[in-house]
């Protein structure tokens, strides 16, 4: 028998070939490798039949259950044992609970899982071990709601997964085949997202907390850094889900969320509604970065935001905030004074100090000078 991690036992058993061609055609369009086989299996083997299946089916109880004949158990132990114990007790066996070294061995030697239905985890199977592992709405959903406090999966659960995923040397496929499916990516706005540059997760290492709350409030939602524990060796991959708190990353993660947001309320740019607190801390943070590590398309971003202050007329010196989405068509004067301000026109940005002078420019705006 399959001594299961639940507790119960299982029977052994052959289960059918699949052609490993069309297991690749599958797994290529972005299915599981797990939910692939399965689907193969129970569809005789017809390429058609499993893609409809795993169309309909793939998020759903029915393709995570272990169905006798079919799938296989999997065998794991330490951090994956743990990430399935408390959902998936009944689909895998626990290396870490046999003692019996020969029995270890049976269990993951390749010619036990080439003949029967038990089978070693491999980091290609990451996204079925995330699949059994998450309640049902966090599969094939953008968002979910989480509390860290009283939610499962828990902080624990979230810092044994990314260390899993960290120690996948497979040059980031299986990053890629959790990518946009699976609610995995914790914040601090007790929400867990999937693995999307869409859902606009920052890592907020660096940034002080009135800026993390400006961003907040234009839908950045804010890493739950915790479960990054300090001995970790994050993989450059997962900055290409995670923005980082660098000028690009902010710069990214704000576009994003005004796409997003505006995607869901209809408000084609959240910075415009956003209060002038929150406009000006973000120019100042910007400005304060001085702009020469800000790439191309960051910068026609940047142009975009309506963070920039500038006179409302010859007569005043209130200013308004615009974009400058268009190079060229603003001014700025170094050192400004009170005269200069009342003679100032509405094409001319405000700056306090020579570093905002020098970011604007860098911007596209005309430096002028005194006659």
């Amino acid at each position: 028998f399959i001594p299961l991690a639940s507790g119960n036992l299982a029977k052994f058993c052959a289960l059918p070939d699949i052609e490993n061609s069309s297991l690749q055609q599958l797994q290529n369009m972005g299915f599981s490798k797990l939910s692939c086989i399965h689907s193969l299996r129970i569809s005789g083997g017809d390429l058609d039949s499993a893609m409809e299946w795993l169309l309909k089916y793939r998020y759903e109880d029915e393709a995570i259950t272990v169905q006798f004949g079919i799938d296989p158990f999997l065998v794991c132990g330490a951090d994956s044992a743990s990430l399935l114990m408390t959902n998936a007790s009944e689909t895998f066996v626990n290396l870490e609970v046999i003692e019996d070294p020969a029995l270890k061995k049976f269990f993951t030697s390749g010619a036990a899982s080439s003949r029967l239905n038990v089978l070693p985890l491999q980091p290609d199977m990451l996204a079925d071990l995330v699949a059994r592992s998450v309640p049902r709405d966090w599969r094939g959903n953008d968002s979910a709601e989480w509390d860290p406090d009283t939610s499962w999966p828990n902080v624990e659960w979230f810092t044994n997964l990314w260390r899993f995923i960290c120690s996948c040397n497979d040059n980031g496929e299986s990053m890629n085949a959790l990518a946009e499916q699976y609610c995995i990516v914790p914040t601090q706005q007790k929400l867990v997202c999937t693995l999307s540059p869409g859902a606009s997760v920052l890592d907020p290492t660096g940034l002080d907390q009135t800026m993390i709350d400006s961003i907040v409030q234009l839908g950045v939602r804010i890493f739950y850094s915790d479960v990054f524990p300090t001995d970790l060796v994050i993989p450059k991959g997962i900055w290409s889900y995670i923005f980082q708190s660098t000028t690009d990353g902010v710069i990214k993660a704000i576009d994003t969320a005004i796409r997003r947001e505006g995607a869901v309320s209809g408000v084609a740019n959240k910075l415009e509604q956003a209060s002038d607190e929150v406009r000006i801390e973000l120019f100042r943070f910007f400005a304060s970065k001085g702009g020469n590590d800000i790439s191309t398309a960051c910068k026609v971003m940047l142009r975009n935001f309506p963070i920039f202050q500038t006179y409302i007329n010859s007569s005043s010196t209130n200013n308004i905030f615009v974009k400058m989405a268009k190079p060229g068509n603003w001014y700025v004067l170094e050192d400004a004074n009170e005269d200069d301000m009342v003679l100032m026109t509405s094409d001319f940005l405000s700056c306090r100090n020579r570093a905002e002078v020098e970011f604007v420019t860098l911007l596209g705006a005309k430096k002028m000078g005194r006659i």
